[in-house]
């Protein structure tokens, strides 16, 4: 088998023994960067348009280029074991920065839509993000609503159909058609829920 490989490849055993662990590092981190590609692509269109998709793949080719430049740069001052083991190190670190990141940013924002999460846990935790004391849960509803953070007005829409207030009906109407997925499915789910009160109200009214 080592022979077919070596007239395949031109190499004897000693060079295709030296050239094997930089082929399998190669190997994986190509596989790795293609699979992963997948998994991000599908998280990004989870929380953002899909216009919005390009440019950030722009964004990314210039990181990569400005990332190229600098391995280039390190390449010529150190040898290749210290590049290899300094990128994957490097790899290693930013996956932890971006864990550690985004584990803070969940226990500041709350479960995103976690039906377990009662209405004072989100509005407790709005009157956190936005630095003020809403007493009146139609008052924190009406802050959230018009707030820029997805989230929040997703708290806002879960709260709204929670309370049955049909005098925010409008606002779900909007949102239910918004690009955002969290957003999107908390406000068509609220306005189920109005619906279903409305029905229920016409029904007693009628007996």
């Amino acid at each position: 088998m080592l022979s077919v490989a070596e007239r395949a490849l031109g190499l004897n055993g000693t060079e295709l023994r030296r050239a094997f662990p930089i082929f399998l590092y190669l190997f994986l981190t190509m596989a790795s960067s293609v699979a992963s590609k997948a998994a991000r692509d599908a998280l990004f269109l989870d929380r953002y348009r899909a216009i919005d998709l390009p440019y950030v793949d722009i964004a990314i080719a210039a990181l990569v280029g400005l990332a190229a430049g600098l391995y280039i740069w390190f390449g010529h001052r150190t040898n290749l074991r210290n590049l290899q083991v300094g990128s994957l190190i490097v790899f290693a670190l930013s996956a932890l920065l971006f864990w550690w990141w985004a584990a803070v940013a969940e226990q500041e924002s709350g479960p995103r839509f976690d039906r377990t999460v009662t209405i004072e846990e989100r509005i407790g935790a709005a009157t956190r993000l936005l630095g003020s004391s809403l007493n009146d849960r139609e008052e924190a509803i009406e802050v959230m609503a018009i707030s820029l953070d997805p989230w929040l007005r997703a708290c806002a829409a879960y709260a709204t159909g929670e309370m049955r207030l049909k005098r925010f009906a409008p606002m779900l109407d909007a949102w239910a058609e918004d690009p955002e997925a969290l957003l999107r499915a908390t406000a068509i789910d609220a306005r189920e829920k109005l619906r279903h009160a409305v029905a229920a109200d016409a029904g007693v009214e009628a007996l």
